[in-house]
């Protein structure tokens, strides 16, 4: 006597596999997602910091992520520096590609009177 699972026993097991699966790749691209923002939330809070120790230097902010002597890792995000004629500047991270939602899941950090304000709040 033969033992063994049947040809139909083993495609019910798989197509039980694959509906769980596709349940969780929803939360798994929501939570990678996350992550990718979580890393550009620090990445301008890096440029947030350097930015400071380069206006006590210099006594202004700069445009340029080069005169911060800072390295930004990851390459979802691209990162700007726009600096106003009042001691200020925004920090821009912007989502290459689709994202979730906060237009695109763009990020701006700016320093308004040494306050970070993020336009995202669910970050």
């Amino acid at each position: 006597m033969k033992t063994g699972f049947t040809m139909i026993e083993l495609l019910v097991v798989l197509v039980i596999i694959g509906i769980l699966v596709s349940l969780n790749m929803g939360n798994f691209s929501r939570s990678s997602e996350k992550n990718m923002a979580k890393e550009a939330e620090a990445n301008l809070r890096l440029i947030y910091t350097a930015q400071q120790r380069y206006y006590l230097d210099e006594g202004a902010y700069t445009n340029d992520t080069a005169n911060l002597g800072i390295t930004l890792e990851g390459d979802s995000f691209t990162y700007s520096i726009a600096t106003t004629t009042s001691p200020s500047f925004n920090a821009t991270a912007k989502r290459q590609g689709s994202g979730l939602a906060c237009s695109g899941m763009n990020m701006t950090i700016t320093n308004r009177n040494n306050t970070i304000w993020k336009e995202c709040s669910q970050w």
